[in-house]
C-alpha cells in the first residue's frame, strides 16, 4: 500500500529515523531534538555581543567530547586565524590532543580560500561535521546580494547533503538589533538575505538579557523541522573560569518573560 509517493516500509523508516537518537550531547536545547541530526542545517543567530562565538566554542567541545572517534569536523573562520581561534579555545581548558581531528581554515590573511575550494573540501567525504563560522561576515556570502547569497547558501547545503555532512552555521543580525532590543530577535533579523533561514531546518536565537548588574545568556529554539520539541527557552550557564557554557536548564514561559520583562534597556 501507498501513501501518496511513499510507501508503508518507508514511513516506518522515515519515523525510526526521526526518533532515533543521530548524537549525544549535553545540552539540553541540542537533545530536546535527539541531538544535531544529520544531513541537516543548523543555524545559530544572535547580536554582536551576545555570545554566539562561546556558545560556538562550547557546540564544538559538545562534540569534541561525544563523536565518534574516526569523525572528523571542518572549522571555516571568517573572522579570526586558526592561531587566534586555538588561543581562545585553550582558555577553556580543552586538551590539545583532542583537536586531531580538527581541521581549521581561515579567511583572514594569505590562508584564504574561494567558495570553490570550499565546496571541494566538504565534498571530499572527509568530514562529518562543518562549523561556518561566520556566515554572514564571510567574503564568500556577506559581499553578494540576497539572491546570491541564498545560492551560495543553497549550494553550500546540498554539497552537505551530498556528503553526509552535518552542517552548523552561525550568523549575525542586522546592526540595529542588539543587546538592548526593545524586542525579542526573530530569525527574520539575520543580517543580509533571509535565504539561509528558509534552508535551515533548525534555527536557535540566542539573546543575552541584562537584569541590574547580571547578565543572563538564553537561547531559543524557533524552528525544529520533523523533530517535536517539548521545551524552547533555555537558561545558559557560564563558567567563567573555562569562558564557555559548559551546561543549559529549561526555562518556562514564565521564567523567560520575566528576563525579558526586568531587562536594563535604553531609557529606563
Amino acid at each position: 500500500m501507498e501513501t501518496g509517493s511513499l510507501t508503508d516500509e518507508q514511513i516506518k523508516k522515515y519515523k525510526e529515523h526521526s526518533q532515533s537518537i543521530s548524537t549525544r550531547s549535553d545540552f539540553k536545547f541540542l537533545s530536546g531534538h535527539r541531538g544535531l541530526r544529520p544531513d541537516n542545517l543548523h543555524l545559530f543567530l544572535g547580536s554582536s555581543g551576545d555570545g554566539k562565538s562561546t556558545l560556538m566554542r562550547s557546540i564544538l567541545i559538545d562534540v569534541l567530547e561525544w563523536k565518534k572517534r574516526d569523525d572528523k569536523i571542518l572549522l571555516h573562520l571568517s573572522e579570526e586565524t586558526p592561531k587566534e581561534f586555538k588561543i581562545e579555545l585553550s582558555k577553556t581548558g580543552f586538551k590539545k590532543d583532542s583537536l586531531d581531528s580538527l581541521h581549521i581554515q581561515t579567511e583572514v590573511g594569505k590562508d584564504k580560500r574561494s567558495i570553490l575550494q570550499l565546496k571541494e573540501k566538504i565534498l571530499s567525504k572527509e568530514y562529518k561535521y562543518f562549523i561556518y563560522d561566520n556566515i554572514t561576515t564571510s567574503e564568500l556570502y556577506e559581499p553578494f546580494r540576497p539572491q546570491e547569497q541564498t545560492k551560495v547558501a543553497k549550494s553550500l547545503k546540498s554539497c552537505l547533503k551530498e556528503a553526509g555532512c552535518l552542517g552548523l552555521f552561525f550568523a549575525h543580525t542586522n546592526a540595529d538589533i542588539g543587546s538592548k532590543s526593545t524586542r525579542l530577535v526573530d530569525m527574520t533579523d539575520i543580517r543580509g538575505g533571509k535565504g539561509v533561514v528558509n534552508l535551515a531546518e533548525f534555527i536557535y536565537i540566542i539573546q543575552r538579557f541584562q537584569c541590574g548588574k547580571l547578565f543572563f545568556p538564553t537561547l531559543r529554539v524557533v524552528k525544529h523541522r520533523g523533530q517535536e520539541m517539548e521545551n524552547m527557552f533555555f537558561a545558559l550557564q557560564y563558567n567563567k573560569n573555562k569562558f564557555i557554557y559548559d551546561s543549559d536548564k529549561v526555562l518556562d514561559w514564565g521564567e523567560f518573560n520575566e528576563l525579558y520583562k526586568t531587562r536594563n534597556v535604553l531609557g529606563k
